[in-house]
């Protein structure tokens, strides 16, 4: 069921653990590394930095995205 609700502390860390775990990869992987790779990331990687100073219209790749009605058929 979709909320518009902040999770707990618990709440996150039970659904974050659970997400990772069906991948390889995501067992390795903290939040801490992500927090701090991302902080590390030069301005010009940071989305919200060049979509504001953008002059031009941006291209946004997506991965992963369901089609539009696959997604409402899931609600």
């Amino acid at each position: 069921m979709v909320r518009d609700e902040q999770l707990s502390s618990d709440e996150l860390a039970t659904i974050d653990e659970s997400i990772r775990a069906e991948w390889p990869t995501g067992e390795a992987a903290t939040v801490d590394d992500a927090i701090a790779f991302h902080e590390g990331l030069p301005a010009s990687k940071e989305f919200a930095t060049v979509l504001e100073s953008a002059t031009e219209p941006l291209l946004q790749p997506r991965a992963g995205v369901c089609l539009l009605y696959t997604s409402l058929s899931g609600l």
